[in-house]
């Protein structure tokens, strides 16, 4: 010990002296095989446990590690060789067993493809008949906006006092020009008449009859033109008496 004034300096121990410089190194889990086996394993992480370790020390701890695993294999195998004979034994009948099961469901399988035929067949015959109905529905649809129209067109004709069933043929006189009613009748079945017509526009039969419906119309306007004159004749003579 030394004094500097009212200090006193103490000399270090042996074991301190040894200590200095020291510093704990970690010391890494022995080899199991679940650190090889487990999920997370990562090579860089088990590198990293173990870089205080020399590569001859790990090769060594590796390589008694692999042994160690390969004892154990062979003593599974002494231990349970029977069962691995008889797994081996027990396999030679498997082939028959599965053609005599793979025989079944190949004509099982057969059968199945015939009924989805079948039913196939059903289906598309079917479809056919729904298709049939419907064009059936349509025509019949057709056939009767055909009547209507020829109905309509006749019944204005009797009422315009229209005869004949050629293009020559006329109105006979302005007779329905001087009835009021007979006019407003007219009128109605007429508009009822060009419905028809424009629903059916698209049709052979309308094409053929569009001379009869442009007679109607222009019977039509003569009758009405006449009922107008009459109209104007009527008021003109009230008027002067």
């Amino acid at each position: 010990n030394h004094s500097f004034g009212t200090k006193t300096w103490t000399s270090p121990t042996s074991q301190e002296i040894s200590n200095v410089g020291r510093t704990p190194l970690p010391f890494p889990q022995p080899l199991d095989r679940e650190m090889f086996t487990a999920s997370d394993f990562d090579s860089d992480t088990f590198l990293a446990n173990r870089r205080h370790v020399t590569l001859d020390e790990l090769k060594k701890e590796l390589t008694a590690h692999l042994k160690s695993l390969k004892s154990e294999l062979v003593e599974m195998i002494n231990r349970d060789y029977a069962s691995f004979i008889d797994l081996s034994t027990n396999l030679k009948g498997v082939d028959k067993v599965i053609e005599e099961v793979a025989r079944p469901l190949g004509k099982m399988r057969e059968e199945v493809q015939g009924v989805r035929t079948t039913l196939q067949g059903v289906i598309d015959s079917l479809e056919s008949q729904l298709s049939h109905r419907a064009s059936i529905r349509e025509k019949k649809a057709a056939l009767q906006l055909l009547i209507n129209i020829h109905e309509s067109v006749r019944k204005v004709e009797n009422l315009l006092l229209i005869s004949g069933d050629n293009a020559s043929a006329t109105a006979s006189g302005d007779k329905s020009g001087s009835n009021v009613k007979q006019i407003e009748r007219v009128a109605i079945e007429y508009n009822q008449m060009q419905y028809l017509v424009n629903r059916g526009k698209d049709l052979p039969f309308v094409e053929n009859i569009d001379w009869r419906i442009t007679r109607i119309k222009d019977t039509l306007r003569i009758n009405l033109s006449s009922a107008l004159r009459l109209a104007l004749l009527t008021i003109k003579d009230q008027s002067s008496t």
